[in-house]
């Protein structure tokens, strides 16, 4: 019986102290641990949100939707409701995004997700088998270490992970962090690796200078134990570096800095 508890409601950030870890603070930590700093530690808000990020929460709200029905049910969801839990989660939060991709608008966005889900549904719709969707985890590392704190988007009823990713550039190997640390909690509630861990990543193709969905495209990732060392080594190195108080600022000229939401706080110069 494969395991899938989830956390309660312990985990949350408290402003001026990181009480957990997870993949988004550990990779933060490498390329900007200065963002991490304003987010955790001074509690601040980034005021930037991308209409690509809304794009990828509306897509993954809608397959939650897909998984929790089949759960219940032990049947597929009519697409169409799953296209309509998209287009509402969509329409309700485009009123805050602040950076629009180029060529990107409301409508094209929109007709992305309908293309989304209708080619999820014709390659794995009726084959995933849902087990658990946006299964929340805590990893206890030991007395005096900081727990890691996830989320995985689906568990299949085989004992497969997988994350969708909505991404422009989905080059899997991007994701060795975050699905190790899934596999890890996995192993630890089932004492085997999971039968699959891959990501079904986002196709997208430009014509006339503008992107469209194209395709989901499924990535294995080859997670094994000297993955699972690796990752349990970077936790080690993020939480030293936060004890030790040590939030760098991303190497000028690296491309982070153009659009991020506390470039005013961080005083940032872009030439």
């Amino acid at each position: 019986m494969i395991e899938t508890n989830t956390i309660n409601s312990r985990g949350k950030s408290i402003i001026g102290k990181i009480d957990h870890l997870s993949a988004s603070t550990i990779l933060g930590m490498k390329t900007c641990a200065k963002a991490i700093y304003f987010k955790k530690i001074l509690g601040l808000t980034n005021k930037t949100q991308y209409a690509r990020t809304v794009f990828g929460l509306s897509v993954h709200y809608a397959l939650e939707q897909y998984g929790r029905y089949y759960i219940e049910n032990k049947e597929v969801l009519d697409k169409n409701i799953t296209y309509t839990h998209f287009e509402k989660y969509f329409l309700e939060h485009s009123k805050e995004i602040t950076i629009w991709g180029n060529k990107d608008t409301f409508d094209s966005m929109v007709q992305a997700g309908k293309d989304a889900i209708n080619i999820f549904y014709e390659k794995f719709a009726y084959k995933l088998k849902p087990l658990s969707v946006e299964c929340g985890f805590i990893i206890e590392r030991g007395k005096n270490k900081l727990p890691i704190i996830g989320y995985q988007d689906l568990i299949t009823e085989d004992g497969c992970i997988y994350d969708y990713k909505c991404a422009l550039s989905s080059n899997p190997s991007k994701y060795i962090c975050n699905m190790t640390i899934y596999a890890w909690d996995f192993f630890n509630k089932n004492k085997v690796m999971p039968k699959k861990v891959a990501t079904i990543a986002a196709k997208w193709k430009q014509k006339d200078k503008k992107y469209y969905f194209a395709d989901w495209e499924e990535h294995i990732l080859p997670i094994d134990e000297k993955y699972l060392t690796y990752v349990k080594s970077e936790c080690d190195d993020t939480e030293k570096m936060i004890d030790a108080n040590v939030f760098n600022r991303a190497e000028a000229g690296c491309g982070l800095c153009k659009n991020c939401g506390y470039r005013e706080e961080c005083g940032v110069v872009i030439l």
